[in-house]
């Protein structure tokens, strides 16, 4: 409540330094319990569990509307966010567990392997070039978009999808909530 509040005081209108007012929100959530943290109201412990609890989720929903302001494209990259990570997810553990092989960061979580975050990269970059097959048609009158560039933003879209596996899974072992 006291971040929601910070957010309406310290959010001018709808922009704050050029970004949406949800990204201000978490921002804002972000700050208040930085600040707790800092004056000994918080603990660390429960500082990562307000930002698992309470900024994960509006990170994840602000994603929903910048994806809003691209225009005609908006739908495909709302497909690509809905395609990627599932994707991604699909083939690091199909890949990981039949190849095995080096573990990628055992001390955050050990059951992921190189080879399965191989594979989730491939998921990933097979997802978005899907996508352009699907939606080449709808976009390619008003924007001149190639194979490259889905390319390029499957490989992103799985490497940001991995590593914020890795920071969750990090975020909960600090909290004692993992396994």
């Amino acid at each position: 409540l006291v971040s929601m509040l910070s957010a309406v005081l310290i959010v001018p209108a709808k922009v704050f330094l050029g970004l949406t007012t949800a990204i201000s929100v978490v921002l804002a959530e972000i700050l208040v319990n930085a600040v707790l943290v800092l004056i000994g109201k918080k603990g660390g412990k429960v500082f990562l569990k307000a930002l698992l609890s309470a900024v994960y989720p509006k990170v994840l929903l602000t994603t929903l509307s910048v994806i809003n302001a691209f225009g005609e494209v908006s739908l495909t990259a709302l497909v690509m966010v809905f395609t990627i990570g599932p994707l991604t997810d699909t083939l690091a553990y199909l890949v990981g567990t039949t190849l095995k092989g080096p573990k990628l960061c055992p001390a955050i979580s050990p059951n992921k392997t190189v080879s399965g975050a191989i594979g989730g990269l491939l998921g990933g970059i097979i997802a978005s070039v899907l996508t352009y097959i699907i939606f080449t048609p709808d976009i390619a009158m008003s924007m001149p978009l190639t194979i490259a560039v889905f390319v390029l933003a499957g490989a992103i879209g799985s490497m940001i999808n991995q590593v914020g596996d890795l920071v969750e899974s990090y975020i909960k072992r600090c909290i004692g909530i993992k396994d």
